[in-house]
């Protein structure tokens, strides 16, 4: 393996670790940050990490982190509970079916959202090797995961609306075990369909450090490898059209549609069902009362 134009530069060691800074404050006149402000596009945060308040954003960025490990751990046990409650052989139906996939996919979201946030702000505690697989895994399946959770809610609102307002229809297919298939594999198609690209919009890299001069940590030269994103991910029209539009109105305006109407037409639904109820109420109150009165009536005839 050959070595070439590698980065000699002792400032970014930390020499108690032995490992590369993974952020270091950055010393530069102005005119040399404003030259490269715009050179990668939005991911370029060089303004700001020559500021003070980039040290504040650091902090701030760790205590989020901590409380996404520690309440991402919550979730996980609260989710995985839950699975076993549900996958019951009594509890067994089409609703649990979907919550149960709603979890699963909670899950694997939390797991990812950990360690996203373990590499964002606790770079030596993420295994080098899980970068070779970022752009693959990680990256990918954490979007696809919030996706499908979004869609299998969608799910569970149509079923409780052929529950309400379809009631007739609702018990003559839920004896059929295979109905949650209906809503959960599509579900899953249409995120990964909604996040197809994903998997093009990073990629891992690596570049050269050579410490072998900073002191006792290192004795040559070695790859440090890094996930950067493509082209693609930098196309303005892709983050206009893709990054913002199509993944707003796919995973928030017409799921806000779909179950502010279902909802809306299951509590219609219910508000008739009462007043029907009422009505049922009232009249057989107003027959009681009626016979009451006529049987009084018989009785002062014959006294």
């Amino acid at each position: 393996m050959s070595f070439s134009n590698c980065i000699t530069d002792c400032s970014i060691l930390n020499q108690s670790t032995c490992q590369p800074v993974s952020r270091r404050p950055l010393m530069m006149d102005q005119d040399m940050i404003y030259s490269n402000l715009w050179s990668d596009g939005c991911y370029n945060s060089t303004l700001f990490q020559a500021t003070e308040g980039y040290k504040t954003y650091q902090k701030f960025s760790h205590l989020m982190a901590i409380l996404m490990v520690v309440f991402g751990v919550l979730g996980l046990c609260g989710n995985t509970f839950s699975i076993a409650v549900l996958g019951r052989k009594e509890m067994r139906n089409c609703f649990n079916h979907i919550q149960i996939a709603i979890n699963i996919c909670d899950n694997l979201h939390l797991v990812f959202a950990i360690m996203d946030a373990v590499r964002n702000s606790f770079g030596d505690f993420y295994p080098s090797q899980l970068l070779h697989i970022f752009p693959f895994i990680h990256y990918p399946f954490y979007r696809i995961s919030l996706c499908a959770s979004i869609y299998l809610m969608m799910s569970v609102a149509i079923e409780r609306y052929l529950a309400v307002c379809r009631p007739h229809h609702y018990r003559e297919v839920q004896s059929d075990t295979s109905r949650s298939v209906i809503y959960i594999l599509p579900s899953l198609v249409m995120a990964m369909a909604v996040n197809c690209s994903r998997f093009f919009e990073t990629e891992t890299a690596r570049i050269c450090l050579d410490f072998s001069k900073c002191g006792p940590c290192y004795d040559g030269a070695f790859w440090a490898y890094y996930v950067k994103p493509t082209k693609l991910r930098m196309d303005k029209e892709y983050i206009i059209y893709y990054q913002t539009w199509t993944w707003v109105i796919s995973t928030g305006l017409i799921p806000f549609i779909l179950l502010m109407f279902l909802n809306l037409r299951i509590l219609l639904s219910l508000r008739k069902l009462r007043s029907r109820l009422s009505v049922k109420f009232a009249d057989k109150n107003s027959g009681k009362e009626k016979m009451r009165e006529k049987r009084m009536s018989q009785q002062s005839k014959d006294l």
